[in-house]
C-alpha cells in the first residue's frame, strides 16, 4: 500500500531493469488497476529488476528492496511519510550480500522476535537465510544458511512467507521460472524455540560489591511456557563487547535470578554487563539489556563555576535527589548542589546551605534526564544500575521559551560525536537544531542547525558519563541506539577516528597596548565569575573572491578585553562554495548575559597575506540578544577593502591620507609602516588616530623605500586584523591593488535540450591561467570530468577527458546510456563538470 489508502498497489519487475506500477483505484476486494508508470521512480538497475517492499528501519513507511541480475541488492531509503515516498538511493551492494545470480529478496520475521530477517531466492533455485540479531530499526545480518529449508525449486526460486492455515506457524510459497508454485509447511519444533531474554538491574552492596537481579525467563520467543535451566553473567571494560566464553563470571541455576559480582565497585575500572537465559534444551536467548558499574570524574574549578553535566543509568535505585546525596555528599562534600531543567525551562535543585538546616529541596529522578552537579572539590562518584532500551527520550519542544532538554545519553549509547546523533536523528534540522556540551572548563561546544549551504555547524565528542543540552523545533521522542554486542557488529561510529578537540584561547589577541588619550571610552566591570547560558549566534559574510577570514564578539557594555573570535570555544568559521558564516555562543563569554544586551561582531578579510599585493577587508554588525531566538540569525555583513592610504611629500615629513570608513563602529585607525611591504611592520601612533591623515615626520620620499598601510579600530580598541592595501614611499611609486584572475573554463549548456536520442555537451577552456602560458594543459596539470546524474544522486555516466586540451571549445555526446551501455528512463539529469577546483553543473531532459 505504498500511498496509505489502505488496499494494495501492484509493482512488476521487469528484465530491463526498471518498475512498473499500477495504482489501485479500486477497494481490497475488488481491486481496479490504473497503470502509472513502466518506469517508477525513474529507477533502471539493469538487468532482472526484483523488487520488495518492507519497513526496515521501523519508522512506519516502506523501504525500497530490488534484486538484480548481479546476485546482489539495491537499497532505496524512503524518507518521505507512508502517504507520499520520497526515496534516496543507499547503495547498490545492500550489506555486501550476494547471492551469486538473481536475487529474488523477500523480509519475514520468521523467529518472531520483533525484527525482520531476510530470504533470498537465485538462480540456483535455493534460498539463502540471513538472520536478524540486531534491532527492528538498526539490522544485523547473520548469515545462516544458502540452503534455508532444504528447498531446491530447480531455478529462479521467488520466496513468500505467509500463515496459510492459521496456526501461528509461518508457511513458505516458492515460485520458480517454469511457473510452478512450491508449498512448504512449518512444522515447529518446541524444543529449538529460544527462551525471552532477561531484562537486568543493578545497585551497590555494601559500596563494595555490585549486585545484579533480574526478572526470571518464563516464556519462549513464541509465547509459550518456557523452563529455564540456568543464566550465564557476562562482563567487560567496554560496552561493545561481543560474549564470549572468556567474558563470563559465572553461572546462576534456576530459579534464582541475583548474583554479585565481588568488589567490582572498589575496582577503577568500569564494568558492563549482560546476562544470557539458557533453557533445558541448550537453546539460548538473546541477550539482556546491559548494566553498568561507571565511575564519572566531578571537577571543582578554582577560577569558575563548579559545574558537572552527568548522566545517570536509566534504571538506577535513586528515585529523589536526596538519594543521591544520601550516598555521595551527605554533609554537603563534595557534592553541594544538584539541578534539573524543567520542560518549562525552571530550574529545581536541592542545595547544600549548612547547619542548621542543611540540605533544602528536592525533585525526582526521572529517566533519561540529565542533571547538574556541583561540587567543591575534585571527587569521582560510582554509579550502579542498567539502561532500558526501550525507553524513548521525550524531547519538548516550548513556543513561548527556549526548547532546551537535558538529556542522559546511555553509557553503551553507539555516538562518538554530536555530528553522530544529527546524522542519525536529525540531518536536517528537525527535530534536533542543536546540541551543546558544558566542558570541564565551563565553555560551551555546540553542534547547530544554521540551514543550507553550511547546514550543520561545529562537532565535539561524546564522552560517557556526561549530560547533554538537546534544542528541537517540535515535540519528539528519541530513542537512543545501542551496541549491538552481537557478532557482525552494526555500528557505524566504532571506528571513526575522533580528533581530540584541544582548549582554544577565550580572549583575543588583537587588543593593541595603549593610551585612550584620544578616545575615552567608558566600560562597566562586570565583577563576575559566573557565565551564561548557551546561546548561538550566526550570521553570512559576503564577499568578492576568496579571503582569509576572521571575526571578534563582543559586547560593548562589558570591560574591553573580553571578547570571543573563531578561535574560542563554541565559534566557527564555516564556508560553503562563494558563501561563509560565522558562528559564535555568547554563553562562553564569564559573565551572564540578557534579552536586549547589544553585541557587535567585526569582520576581517585578507587576500595575498604575507604578500605585498595584500589587501584588507572590513565588516561589521551590530545586535540585540533574544534569548527566546536560540540560534540566532544574524543580517548578512558585506565586506569592503580598506581605504588604500595615499602618500603626499612636503618638506620635512609625508603626509598619509585615506577615504574615511562610514562605519557605526569603527572608532578611529592606526597607521603602520614598513620597509618591504611584506613584513615587520610598525606601529606609528601611540593613540587612536581619529581623523583619516596622518604625518610621518621621520621619513621623507627621498629616503629608503616605506609602505604604509593602515588598520581600523573598533570599539573596545580592536585593531582589525588585516592591514590594507599599501602605498609606498621612495620608489615615487603606489602598488595597484591586482584584479582577480579572470575564470579559465566555460560549461555550456547541452543542445539539444530536451532530446530524444543524442544531446552535445560542450565546454571552453579559457586562457587566463598564466603560469602554463599558451601551452595546451594536460589531464596531469588539471583532471577533467563530465559527470551525468538521475534525480536520486545516482552516478549514470561518467567521461574522463584525458587528452590535452588547448583553450578551444571542445564537446562530448551522450547517447540517453548509463555505463553499461543500457538505455536509461526518460527524466531529468545533471552534468557536472569538474576541472582541477572548478564545478559547474547543467540541467538536461531526456525523452522517450
Amino acid at each position: 500500500d505504498i500511498d496509505g489508502d489502505n488496499d494494495p498497489d501492484f509493482f512488476i519487475g521487469e528484465v530491463d531493469g526498471n518498475i512498473n506500477y499500477y495504482r489501485n483505484d479500486g477497494t481490497p476486494g475488488n481491486p481496479v488497476w490504473t497503470f502509472i508508470t513502466e518506469f517508477y521512480n525513474g529507477i533502471d538497475i539493469g538487468d532482472r529488476c526484483a523488487p520488495t517492499f518492507t519497513d526496515i528501519d521501523d519508522d512506519d513507511d516502506f523501504d525500497l528492496f530490488i534484486g538484480e541480475q548481479d546476485g546482489n541488492i539495491n537499497f532505496y531509503r524512503n524518507d518521505g511519510t507512508p502517504t507520499s515516498p520520497s526515496w534516496t538511493f543507499v547503495t547498490e551492494n545492500y550489506n555486501s550480500i550476494s547471492v551469486g545470480t538473481r536475487s529474488i529478496p523477500r523480509f519475514f520475521d520468521l523467529d518472531k522476535d520483533g525484527d525482520l530477517d531476510l530470504f533470498i531466492g537465485n538462480a540456483a533455485g535455493v534460498i539463502h537465510y540471513y538472520r536478524n540479531d540486531g534491532t527492528a530499526s538498526s539490522p544485523v545480518w547473520t548469515f545462516i544458511t544458502s540452503e534455508f529449508a532444504d528447498v531446491n525449486v530447480g531455478e529462479n526460486a521467488s520466496p513468500y512467507f505467509i500463515d496459510i492455515e492459521n496456526d501461528s506457524f509461518a508457511d513458505l510459497f516458492v515460485g520458480e521460472r517454469w511457473g510452478g508454485l512450491n508449498y512448504y509447511h512449518q512444522v515447529p519444533i518446541t524444543d529449538s524455540i529460544p527462551p525471552l531474554n532477561p531484562y537486568i538491574y543493578g545497585k551497590k552492596f555494601l559500596n563494595k560489591d555490585v549486585f545484579l537481579w533480574w526478572s526470571p525467563v518464563t516464556e519462549d520467543t513464541l509465547g509459550e511456557p518456557e523452563t529455564i535451566n540456568y543464566y550465564v553473567v557476562y562482563r567487560d571494560i567496554t560496552p561493545d563487547f561481543v560474549p564470549e566464553p572468556t567474558d563470563s563470571i559465572g553461572a546462576v541455576p534456576s530459579p534464582d535470578t541475583t548474583f554479585f559480582d565481588t568488589d567490582a565497585v572498589s575496582d577503577n575500572d568500569d564494568y558492563y554487563y549482560l546476562v544470557m537465559a539458557v533453557d533445558g534444551f541448550d537453546n539460548k536467548s538473546k541477550k539482556s539489556n546491559m548494566g553498568f558499574k561507571f565511575k564519572k570524574m566531578l571537577e571543582e574549578n578554582p577560577s569558575a563555576t563548579d559545574k558537572n553535566w552527568v548522566s545517570l543509568p536509566y534504571n538506577s535505585v535513586y528515585g529523589y535527589f536526596s538519594d543521591i546525596t544520601y550516598e555521595f555528599s551527605p554533609n554537603g562534600v563534595p557534592l553541594y548542589k544538584i539541578t534539573t531543567r524543567n520542560p518549562n525551562q525552571l530550574y529545581t535543585s536541592r542545595v547544600w546551605i549548612g547547619f542548621p538546616i542543611g540540605w533544602t529541596g528536592d525533585n525526582t529522578v526521572e529517566k533519561g534526564e540529565m542533571y547538574e552537579f556541583s561540587v567543591n572539590s575534585d571527587t569521582s562518584i560510582k554509579l550502579v544500575g542498567s539502561h532500558d532500551p526501550y525507553y524513548a527520550v521525550p524531547l519538548n519542544e516550548n513556543p513561548d521559551a527556549t526548547d532546551k532538554n537535558w538529556v542522559s545519553i546511555p553509557y553503551n549509547a553507539v555516538y562518538q560525536d554530536a555530528e553522530d546523533i544529527t546524522t542519525e536523528f536529525s540531518p536536517s534540522g528537525t527535530p534536533i537544531y542543536k546540541i551543546t556540551k558544558r566542558n570541564p572548563n565551563q565553555l560551551y561546544s555546540s553542534r547547530v542547525w544554521i540551514g543550507p549551504p553550511i547546514n550543520w555547524s561545529g562537532n565535539f565528542t561524546i564522552t560517557r558519563g556526561e549530560g547533554f543540552e538537546i534544542s528541537v523545533n517540535v515535540d519528539t521522542v528519541w530513542t537512543p541506539s545501542l551496541f549491538t554486542n552481537s557478532l557482525g557488529l552494526f555500528d557505524a561510529c566504532i571506528n571513526k577516528q575522533i580528533e581530540t578537540l584541544q582548549e582554544k584561547s577565550l580572549y583575543s589577541m588583537r587588543k593593541p597596548e595603549w593610551s585612550f588619550a584620544t578616545m575615552k571610552l567608558q566600560r562597566k566591570n562586570s565583577g563576575s565569575e559566573s557565565r551564561g547560558e548557551s546561546h548561538t549566534l550566526f550570521g553570512e559574510i559576503i564577499t568578492e573572491g576568496k579571503l582569509a577570514l576572521s571575526f571578534l564578539t563582543m559586547l560593548p557594555s562589558i570591560e574591553s578585553g573580553i571578547a570571543l573570535d573563531e578561535s574560542s570555544f563554541g565559534c566557527n568559521l564555516e564556508t560553503c562554495k562563494n558563501k561563509a558564516f560565522w558562528v559564535v555562543d555568547i554563553g562562553n563569554l564569564p559573565f551572564n548575559w540578557k534579552t536586549e544586551d547589544e553585541v557587535i561582531t567585526i569582520i576581517d578579510g585578507e587576500k595575498d597575506s604575507g604578500k605585498r599585493s595584500h589587501r584588507g577587508y572590513y565588516g561589521s554588525v551590530s545586535l540585540r540578544l533574544d534569548e527566546t531566538v536560540d540560534p540566532q540569525g544574524i543580517p548578512q555583513v558585506k565586506l569592503r577593502m580598506i581605504p588604500v592610504p595615499e602618500i603626499e611629500e612636503v618638506v620635512g615629513s609625508i603626509i598619509i591620507t585615506w577615504k574615511k570608513v562610514e562605519d557605526e563602529n569603527v572608532i578611529g585607525y592606526s597607521l603602520y609602516r614598513s620597509g618591504d611591504g611584506i613584513g615587520s611592520w610598525e606601529r606609528l601612533n601611540d593613540e587612536i588616530i581619529s581623523v583619516n591623515e596622518y604625518t610621518d615626520k621621520t621619513k621623507q620620499r627621498s629616503d629608503n623605500n616605506s609602505y604604509y598601510a593602515i588598520r581600523l579600530v573598533y570599539h573596545g580598541g580592536y585593531e582589525s586584523k588585516c592591514l590594507s592595501a599599501n602605498a609606498g614611499s621612495g620608489s615615487g611609486k603606489f602598488l595597484d591593488v591586482v584584479d582577480e584572475t579572470p575564470g579559465r573554463f566555460k560549461l555550456y549548456e547541452p543542445y539539444p535540450n530536451p532530446f530524444r536520442g543524442k544531446t552535445e555537451i560542450k565546454w571552453t577552456l579559457g586562457t587566463g591561467h598564466s603560469a602554463l602560458g599558451e601551452n595546451p594543459i594536460t589531464n596531469d596539470q588539471c583532471p577533467m570530468t563530465i559527470s551525468i546524474y538521475d534525480l536520486s544522486g545516482r552516478l549514470v555516466r561518467s567521461f574522463s577527458l584525458t587528452t590535452n586540451h588547448s583553450a578551444l571549445t571542445t564537446a562530448v555526446t551522450w547517447d540517453g546510456r548509463n555505463d553499461r551501455g543500457r538505455r536509461v528512463s526518460g527524466g531529468i539529469y545533471f552534468v557536472r563538470f569538474e576541472a582541477g577546483d572548478y564545478r559547474s553543473w547543467k540541467k538536461v531532459i531526456l525523452v522517450h
